[in-house]
C-alpha cells in the first residue's frame, strides 16, 4: 500500500468520525431541548413538599402517642445511591414519613430541581416526604459573586417545595425544620416554636443543613450563622435530636440531653479524605417510642449504583437544556452552524471518497 494510500484511509477515517461526531452532538442537543421544554412546568408529586396538604397527609396517620418511624437521608445532589437503597431496604420498614436534609441537587438550577422531582416520582414513595434546604439547593451569595449562571432562590425553594421553616405534631413529638443557610433567621423560628411547645410534648426533633460544628471538632463544615444562640435553645429547651447534613459522612455525639445526629452520606461523590469516605453512600431509619422515649438508629449501607438512562436525562436537562436556556442567544447559531457542518463534512466525506474510487478505477483500466 502506497503511503498516499494511507494517507487517504486515515484522512476518509477521520472525516467520517468528525462527521459522526458533529451529527450526534446536533442530534443530542435538539433531543434535550425538546426534552428541556417538555419538563419546564413540573408539578410537584404527591408525598413531597413541605406544603400544607403533605402535612395533612402524614396528620391522618396521627392516632397518638405510639411508635413510628421515619427515614432521613442527605446530600444526594441527585446521585444514584438513595433511590435503589429505598426501593431495596428502606419501603420494607414502611416508615410514616422521610426527611431529606438538604443538597438534594447541585448545582441550584430550576432544570436540577425539576429532574429531581421527577426522579423523586419513580422512586415508589408512599409517605410524606419533607425537604430541608441545603445550600447546593438554593443560589449562594458566592455564586452571585463569582457570577455563574445559577437561578434557583430561597423564594423558588419555597414556591416549590413550601415554606422552608416548618413544624408539626406526630405522635406527641414535634418536629422542627430550619432553614440555616446563609441565614440566623431560623434561630428566631426555633425560639418561637419552642416557646409556643405544647406542655404535653413527649419529645422534639430539630432539623438543619447545616450542623453546630462547635459541639466537635470531628465536624468538619461550614458555619452555622447564630450558632450559639440555636444551641443555647437547644439546651434551654431540652430538644431530644438535632439532625443535620451537610458533612459528608456519619455523626453522632450526646451533648447533655440532646443527640446530635449527621448523615451526609446520600450522595455518589465523597470528598477526597479517606475516612470521610467510610461514612459514605448511607441513609437512616430513625425508630422512635415517644411513650417511653427509646429510640433505635439504623443505618442502611450500600455502594454507589450509576443508572444510564438517568444520566443520561440528567445530563440533558441540567446540563444541555439549562445551558441553552441561560445563554438563549446562541442557540440558534450554535444548532444551525452545527447542522451546516454536518452537511459540509457529509458532503466533502462522500465526494472525497467517491472521487479516490473514480481515481483507483482509472489506474486499473
Amino acid at each position: 500500500m502506497s503511503r498516499t494510500s494511507t494517507v487517504r484511509r486515515v484522512l476518509t477515517i477521520f472525516i467520517f468520525l468528525f462527521f459522526f461526531i458533529t451529527l450526534f452532538s446536533l442530534a443530542y442537543a435538539a433531543v434535550a431541548i425538546v426534552y428541556g421544554e417538555s419538563k419546564e412546568d413540573i408539578k410537584l408529586p404527591m408525598f413531597l413538599g413541605n406544603k400544607q396538604d403533605n402535612i395533612d397527609l402524614l396528620m391522618k396517620t396521627d392516632t397518638g402517642p405510639e411508635p413510628f418511624s421515619f427515614f432521613i437521608v442527605g446530600d444526594m445532589q441527585q446521585g444514584d445511591f438513595f433511590p435503589a437503597i429505598y426501593r431495596n431496604d428502606i419501603k420494607d420498614d414502611s416508615p410514616n414519613f422521610g426527611v431529606l436534609l438538604g443538597d438534594n441537587v447541585r448545582p441550584p438550577k430550576t432544570e436540577s430541581h425539576n429532574e429531581f422531582i421527577l426522579d423523586f416520582s419513580t422512586w415508589g414513595i408512599q409517605e410524606p416526604v419533607f425537604v430541608v434546604c441545603g445550600n447546593h439547593d438554593i443560589v449562594m451569595k458566592k455564586d452571585i459573586t463569582e457570577n455563574r449562571s445559577y437561578s434557583f432562590t430561597l423564594k423558588d425553594f419555597e414556591k416549590t417545595y413550601g415554606p422552608a421553616d416548618f413544624s408539626f405534631y406526630y405522635h406527641g413529638c414535634l418536629f422542627v425544620l430550619l432553614n440555616d443557610i446563609e441565614t440566623d433567621s431560623h434561630v428566631a423560628y426555633l425560639a418561637d416554636a419552642l416557646s409556643h411547645r405544647k406542655k404535653d410534648t413527649l419529645m422534639t426533633f430539630v432539623f438543619t443543613h447545616i450542623p453546630p460544628h462547635t459541639i466537635s471538632p470531628a465536624i468538619k463544615c461550614r458555619e452555622m450563622l447564630g450558632e450559639q444562640k440555636f444551641l443555647t435553645l437547644i439546651k434551654d429547651y431540652n430538644v431530644d435530636y438535632v439532625i443535620s447534613g451537610d458533612f459528608h459522612t456519619y455523626f453522632r455525639a450526646k451533648v447533655g440531653n440532646t443527640i446530635f445526629l449527621i448523615s451526609g452520606g446520600g450522595m455518589d461523590k465523597m470528598g477526597d479524605n479517606k475516612q470521610n469516605r467510610k461514612g459514605a453512600y448511607h441513609a437512616m431509619l430513625i425508630q422512635v417510642d415517644p411513650l417511653t422515649k427509646d429510640v433505635a438508629e439504623r443505618i442502611y449501607r450500600e455502594e454507589g449504583q450509576t443508572r444510564i438512562g438517568y444520566t443520561i436525562k440528567k445530563s440533558m436537562l441540567t446540563q444541555v437544556f439549562a445551558f441553552f436556556e441561560y445563554q438563549e442567544k446562541w442557540e440558534a447559531p450554535i444548532l444551525s452552524s452545527g447542522l451546516l457542518l454536518s452537511i459540509l463534512l457529509g458532503v466533502w466525506g462522500f465526494t472525497y471518497v467517491s472521487g479516490s474510487g473514480g481515481k483507483r478505477r482509472g489506474k486499473r483500466t
